[in-house]
């Protein structure tokens, strides 16, 4: 039975209402750039509320966990930003404990090569033609910067993940 989980980004919910009706009594911390949302996850599913930020590593996430949920999360920064997020998420869980994150990858390419998401051709090339390079292509949302859409294939994942100063083990 895990006793910590985070959910992050949490947003009004989606996941921290499954981890509330399967472990009542764990420990739940909400965290989000969205303030809005991290007040009412805390109201609604007694959970801790943390508020995000950019960098992730300069929250407090409150841990150490035993789970920590990460959806929607990479899946919408450039590379830059992933191994300083994972370490500090890594570095948030219990000996043993476990990450999860969601990745946009083939699945998605197909699905941006058929014109989803609200970009140019030119950011949709420049997605294309990184997934082509080295297996991770990112653009940013017209109008906002620093957030976006990023495909990474899984040799890149894993091998960003081989890149990750942690003591945790990645499988």
């Amino acid at each position: 039975e895990p006793q910590a989980l985070l959910d992050l980004p949490c947003g009004y919910g989606r996941v921290l209402r499954w981890l509330r009706a399967e472990w009542p009594a764990a420990r739940l911390v909400a965290s989000d750039l969205d303030r809005d949302a991290v007040d009412w996850c805390a109201r609604t599913f007694r959970a801790e509320g943390v508020y995000s930020a950019e960098r992730i590593a300069d929250v407090d996430l409150r841990g150490p966990f035993d789970a920590v949920w990460v959806g929607s999360l990479l899946t919408h920064l450039d590379r830059d930003r992933w191994v300083p997020g994972l370490t500090a998420l890594a570095t948030a869980l219990r000996p043993g404990g476990c990450l999860v994150f969601t990745t946009h990858g083939q699945e998605h390419r197909e699905r941006l090569k058929r014109g989803a998401y609200a970009m140019d051709g030119a950011a949709r090339a420049a997605l294309l033609e990184g997934w082509d390079g080295d297996g991770f292509g990112y653009a940013d949302y017209p109008d906002h910067p620093g957030y976006g859409v990023s495909l990474s294939s899984p040799a890149w994942v894993a091998a960003t993940i081989a890149g990750v100063d942690t003591a945790c083990t990645f499988t």
